[in-house]
């Protein structure tokens, strides 16, 4: 599920959760709200498609994943993972969630 929620700048973000409300991934900020439902949109409807993941590594070993805009931009950054198949299991859990394209505004 996508919960869409205001930071302390009051903008929009969105977090990507789980069933367990576990956060897989976490958006960049956004002014407009129509535009961060706009970027869910697009994430929910291309989930399946493996280039809007972007695999990467930091500087001390440890993996994460961008979710790529429609330019190809960073939309959300996930969690930190230790191994490859940790990452991998991210994505996957990403898939899964941003598929079912559902929405809760907190804020």
């Amino acid at each position: 599920m996508f919960y869409i929620e205001k930071d302390q700048n009051d903008n929009y973000v969105f977090h990507l959760k789980s069933d367990d409300k576990h956060t897989i991934a976490s958006s960049k900020p956004y002014s407009d709200l129509s535009a961060i439902n706009k970027e869910i949109d697009y994430v929910a409807q291309n989930t399946n498609l493996d280039r809007i993941y972007e695999r990467k590594t930091t500087k001390n070993g440890q993996f994460y994943f961008n979710i790529l805009d429609q330019e190809l931009q960073t939309a959300a950054a996930s969690q930190l993972y230790n191994s490859k198949a940790g990452l991998e299991n991210g994505i996957k859990a990403a898939k899964e969630f941003a598929k079912q394209h559902q929405i809760k505004k907190v804020f």
